[in-house]
Order: structure tokens, then sequence, then C-alpha cells
């Protein structure tokens, strides 16, 4: 649909995003960080792991729509969201340090910080950046692609970053 919203494709990233927080509570909240160096998987938490596997594809879902729709290179956008993560993480932690009781000025300071150097804890605005610079490039390697070598390099890198990314935990091809 070109010229206007695709009200679909609106519901479907809304969808996803509820996929990729659910992702994030099953990772992060019930402490699934370091499945690949568990020896066994609990029975209880087979279902989380069951379920996960499911909610993690949102993120490539997401590149996908990216990449359907084709990336634009837009630096008013760029900076928009630069600037939303900056708040978002000042905001988070000054509310996380205000419950806990914490807030010294040592804690203000490594707040400051982490909201400065927000990419370390923040891979999706480095991993929006990169591809926000490649976009041009990438738009143009697709348009000059038949079918079977656009099929090729999806294939490749699915295999790519399935191992590279899962199974070696190559730093840079995780995605969580």
């Amino acid at each position: 649909m070109r010229g206007g919203r695709n009200n679909n494709v609106d519901c479907f990233r809304i969808v996803l995003m509820v996929m990729i927080v659910a992702h994030h509570a099953l990772v992060h909240g019930i402490g699934m960080e370091n499945i690949q160096n568990e020896m066994t998987l609990e029975l209880i938490r087979l279902p989380y792991f069951v379920s996960n596997a499911f909610l993690i594809i949102a993120v490539n879902c997401f590149l996908g729509i990216s990449g359907y729709f084709r990336i634009r290179k837009n630096t008013k956008k760029l900076v928009e969201i630069v600037m939303e993560t900056m708040c978002y993480v000042m905001l988070i932690n000054f509310l996380i340090a205000l419950c806990k009781n914490a807030l010294d000025l040592e804690t203000i300071f490594r707040i400051l910080k982490r909201t400065m150097f927000f990419w370390e804890g923040y891979w999706f605005i480095t991993a929006y950046i990169i591809l926000m610079l490649f976009a041009p490039f990438l738009n143009k390697l697709i348009d000059v692609l038949v079918t079977k070598d656009k099929n090729n390099l999806l294939i490749t890198l699915i295999l790519v970053y399935s191992i590279g990314g899962f199974f070696l935990q190559i730093s840079g091809m995780k995605f969580s």
C-alpha cells in the first residue's frame, strides 16, 4: 500500500512489540540469559523455553518488515530515537534508584554515564544506526538481485545468525 498506512502491518507490529516484551520478561525476569551454559533444563522451565522459542522471532519479523518497506536514511528520525532512548534510560534508572532509596551522588553519576553511553546496554540502537547508514547500499543490492539470489542470501543470513548468535554466542550476533 503506497502513500498511506497499512493497518494490518501496524497491528502486526503491535503484536510483535508485545512478543518482544514477553521475551524480555522471560529471559531477564526468570533468568534465562545463560540458558546455553546450563547443563540441564529443569522440567519446570521447559514451558518457558518453548514459549521463548516462539517469542524471539519477533525481532526478526521487525527487521523483515523494515526491509520490506525499505529503510530510508533519515537523520531527523535517527536523532529523535537516540534522544528518546537517552530520556527513557535516564528516567527508568532514576525511578529504580528512587524505589531502592539509593539516589546518592555516585548513583547519579552512574545513571548519567549510562545515559550518555546508552549503546552499551541497548544493542538495538546501535543496530538501528548501522542499518540506517547501510540502508542505501542494501536497497541497491536488493534491487539488482534476482529472486534466487535473494533466497540464498536470506538462507545464508539465517544460518550465520542462528549458528553464530545462538549456538556460538558470537558478540554482535546475539539479539537479546
